[in-house]
């Protein structure tokens, strides 16, 4: 099985099923530090309660496009800081952080947050 984030209609991040649920858990707190609303993180985690591991992003307004992307790099920073002890079987440590870095490098290029850049 996997899970699915649709930032946009051309931009899908697809993952092993461990790896959507791994990241969804270290976003979550990441976001509610980020929006103290806590809308955005109520988005990923409705999103998510069908149990189909798919969540659609494509409404979410630039500014809260920023919030993600800077969610997202928190958790890869974290991840990178813990190292593969993170998690439970460190030989695919490996592949958790290269599916974050494509999480985090197709947010980068959203347009929105591209708008929300100013550019």
């Amino acid at each position: 099985m996997s899970g699915l984030i649709r930032v946009s209609e051309e931009a899908d991040w697809v993952a092993a099923n461990w790896i959507f649920d791994h990241v969804k858990r270290m976003l979550l707190p990441a976001l509610q530090e980020k929006d103290p609303s806590g809308e955005l993180a109520q988005c990923i985690a409705e999103d998510d309660q069908s149990g189909m591991s798919f969540i659609v992003l494509t409404d979410l307004p630039s500014e809260h496009m920023m919030l993600l992307h800077a969610a997202v790099e928190e958790v890869r920073s974290r991840l990178a800081s813990e190292g593969p002890e993170a998690i439970a079987d460190p030989s695919f440590f490996s592949a958790l952080m290269e599916r974050v870095a494509a999480l985090a490098d197709m947010i980068g290029t959203d347009a929105r947050l591209q708008q929300a850049r100013g550019g």
